[in-house]
């Protein structure tokens, strides 16, 4: 498949040194890769109950979505399947099912469970065993997006919450929503190895310790094996999509300081959008990135870019994933058609006008602002609005006309940009939206 992935990828607040704050364990790295920031938390609490962390805030992606018009939705294995007699998480009742439950009875999965039970078969590893952790659940955290502290069915954000087995249905269906999190349980994401023995590609590991966790990076692989070509064979994929393989936070190895540049996390692309082969190779970038670099991406390429991120403490000057894609790919749900250059005698300067067309299915609301990045060293930007103050810092931007109501699906708007340039030479730039203020 098309594939570009991230060689200097960094946990968050990562120095070269590694003398900076430590951004772990799990649950802390998931909150900032959906609000910019830890926003304080640094354990693997639940939302609620004791040494609860659940976040008032609405400064983060999903809410910028849903205020957007834009859906999301967040697929999480081992959620909403059946339990026999005795109910999940009931002490020895070791009762869970394969069943899935009714979607009018899906609840949003506020705590962690586990546990093995002979009634259930995982599809992926043939295991009898579950783990489903609240702490790999991003939007579980906040408020606005969990609909409080309500596990059952009458919570009125419990459909965003669905079992991994719907996934698929929603593929052929070609009914996901514009940004989907897909979790597996902690035996298919690498995380913890399963009773006993686990073979793969004729390769049986075993959970013995003898093999430096392979039994888990085995489980990972089977599990992406199977589940990445439902993905790539779906209208949502082929359309355009992204799938984004994301891991956590670094991990001590008893190689120095577990936060400094020489420990990096996996970070990959697929999508018919990213970088072309080198020398027949899937390309390998080497920008430094951290989370935040994946949520400023998501803010880009869905028009909400919003200035809550520039509170972000690690790379808030640092880059998108704009490196792992071919250029102009993360424009956001807009065209942009741009006229030719045209000398105006009186002023000397280069006149271009550009239209910004809403290629979506939903209203982009104002207000709206381009960015020029990568503008000719040998031109300035005459009408720009402003320099913008967003990663990468310096570069120009102009507002956009825009209607109150914002811009309809498929509607347009113009704009007319004046450079000038001394040497006369070739003017080039890419363009960023956003609709706040960069």
């Amino acid at each position: 498949p098309p594939t570009a992935y991230a060689t200097a990828y960094h946990n968050v607040l990562s120095t070269p040194t590694g003398n900076n704050p430590s951004i772990h364990p799990s649950e802390p790295n998931y909150i900032w890769a959906e609000a910019g920031s830890n926003l304080g938390v640094l354990n693997d609490n639940q939302p609620y109950g004791n040494g609860g962390t659940n976040q008032n805030t609405t400064n983060h992606l999903t809410t910028l979505l849903t205020n957007a018009g834009r859906t999301w939705k967040s697929y999480q294995e081992d959620v909403d399947l059946v339990p026999g007699a005795g109910g999940v998480n009931t002490p020895g009742a070791n009762s869970l099912t394969s069943t899935v439950a009714p979607s009018n009875q899906w609840t949003v999965p506020l705590t962690n469970f586990a546990g093995t039970s002979a009634a259930y078969t995982n599809p992926y590893n043939l295991a009898h065993q579950y783990d489903y952790a609240a702490k790999h659940n991003p939007m579980l955290f906040f408020t606005d997006t969990n609909g409080g502290n309500n596990n059952t069915a009458t919570n009125p954000l419990a459909s965003h919450y669905a079992p991994l087995q719907q996934l698929a249905a929603d593929l052929a269906n070609n009914t996901v929503a514009d940004y989907n999190w897909v979790t597996p349980n902690q035996f298919n994401d690498m995380h913890t190895a399963l009773a006993g023995s686990f073979t793969y590609n004729g390769v049986t590991y075993l959970n013995n310790g003898t093999q430096s966790g392979a039994e888990k990076v085995a489980q990972g692989d089977n599990f992406l094996k199977q589940i990445l070509p439902v993905i790539m064979a779906s209208q949502a994929y082929k359309n355009n999509g992204v799938i984004i393989l994301w891991w956590d936070e670094s991990e001590p190895d008893g190689q120095g300081n577990q936060n400094d540049f020489n420990h990096t996390l996996p970070e990959i692309v697929i999508s018919p959008l990213v970088h072309p082969n080198v020398g027949g190779l899937p390309y390998a970038s080497t920008v430094n990135y951290t989370h935040t670099a994946d949520l400023r991406t998501m803010q880009e390429v869905f028009g909400v870019a919003s200035a809550w991120l520039l509170d972000a403490r690690d790379d808030v000057n640092g880059p998108d994933l704009a490196d792992l894609f071919a250029p102009g790919a993360l424009a956001g749900p807009f065209t942009l058609t741009r006229g030719g250059f045209v000398r105006d005698r009186r002023t000397q300067r280069f006149v271009q006008q550009v239209t910004v067309q809403n290629t979506s299915a939903a209203t982009i609301p104002g207000p709206l602002f381009m960015v020029l990045d990568n503008l000719s060293a040998n031109a300035s930007l005459a009408t720009a609005s402003g320099i913008s103050s967003s990663a990468p810092v310096g570069r120009p931007y102009v507002s956009l006309t825009v209607p109150v109501s914002g811009i309809a699906p498929g509607a347009s708007t113009s704009v007319v940009l004046e450079f000038t340039d001394p040497s006369n030479a070739a003017i080039g730039y890419s363009v960023r939206l956003g609709n706040a203020i960069p």
